[in-house]
C-alpha cells in the first residue's frame, strides 16, 4: 500500500482485519509509527484513519496507551442533538434530553475592538469588548469549545465568575438589561486545530462543526460567538416544512 491511498484505504484494510478477526475486542493495535511502515503512508494519515474508526466505534484511542478494538454495540455513543429552529439552546436541548448541561469558564479578558470585531459588532475600533472563552459540557463530558465577543457595557463587569453561575445571556439581562432575541448563524464543517481538540479532550484528527454566531437585540449586535462543536458527540437536526 503506498501514500496514494491515503487514510480511506488505511482505515478500511483495518475495519478488515478487525472483521477478519486479526485484531479481536480488547487487542491493541499497532502503533502510529508501526502503521506508517506498515501503510507507507504519513502520520496524520493514519491519525485521521484511526479518528474515524474512534468516530464510528470501532477503536478507543487512550493517551499513553494506543489504540485498542472495542465492542462496538457496548461502547456506541449516543450524540446530543439539537434542533435547528428559530430559538433553540445548547443547553435547554440538552435537558430535554435528559443529559446535564455544564459550562466551564477558562478566561474572561477585556481588549480593543479592531477588524473584524468592529464590523462583527458593529462598534467603532477601540471600542471595549469583553472576551469570553469556555467549554460546554454534556454529563461532564466536553462537547463544544467557544470564545464570545461582547461589548463591555453590555456584561457591567461581570466577573468569569458570575458567568460560570448564571450564564451569559442571564449576566447580561442583570448588568443591562439586555438579551439577544434573533442571531444569525453560519455552519461549516472542518478539522479542529490541534489545542481545540485537546480541550475537547480529543487527540489526533478530530472532525468539528465550526459555528460563527452573531446574536442581536432586534438590529443591534451584542454578542458575537465562535463555536467549535465535536462531530462526534453533537449533531444538529433539522425540520422541513
Amino acid at each position: 500500500m503506498t501514500a496514494r491511498y491515503g487514510y480511506v484505504a488505511v482505515k478500511n484494510k483495518l475495519l478488515a482485519d478487525i472483521g477478519n478477526g486479526v485484531y479481536k475486542v480488547g487487542d491493541k493495535l499497532p502503533t502510529e509509527r508501526e502503521m506508517c511502515e506498515m501503510f507507507q503512508v504519513s502520520r496524520i494519515t493514519v491519525r485521521q484513519a484511526l479518528a474515524e474508526l474512534q468516530n464510528d466505534g470501532w477503536v478507543q484511542r487512550t493517551q499513553g496507551r494506543g489504540t485498542f478494538v472495542q465492542n462496538r454495540e457496548k461502547k456506541k455513543e449516543k450524540k446530543f442533538e439539537s434542533l435547528l429552529n428559530s430559538n433553540y439552546s445548547f443547553s435547554e436541548e440538552l435537558k430535554r434530553q435528559g443529559v446535564t448541561p455544564s459550562m466551564r469558564v477558562l478566561s474572561l479578558s477585556r481588549v480593543p475592538a479592531q477588524p473584524p470585531l468592529t464590523e462583527k459588532l458593529e462598534v467603532e475600533p477601540g471600542h471595549m469588548i469583553d472576551v469570553l472563552l469556555r467549554l460546554r459540557l454534556a454529563d461532564e463530558v466536553p462537547y463544544a469549545y467557544e470564545t464570545s465577543y461582547v461589548p463591555s457595557e453590555y456584561l457591567g463587569g461581570a466577573t468569569s465568575e458570575e458567568i460560570a453561575r448564571d450564564g451569559l445571556y442571564n449576566t447580561m439581562i442583570k448588568k443591562s438589561g439586555v438579551r439577544p432575541n434573533k442571531a444569525i448563524e453560519i455552519f461549516e464543517a472542518g478539522i479542529a486545530p490541534e489545542v481545540i481538540a485537546e480541550m475537547l479532550g480529543r487527540k489526533g484528527v478530530v472532525s468539528i462543526m465550526q459555528i460563527d454566531r452573531v446574536a442581536y437585540l432586534d438590529d443591534k449586535p451584542v454578542e458575537y460567538c465562535t463555536s467549535s462543536v465535536a462531530g462526534d458527540k453533537y449533531r444538529f437536526r433539522v425540520k422541513l416544512e
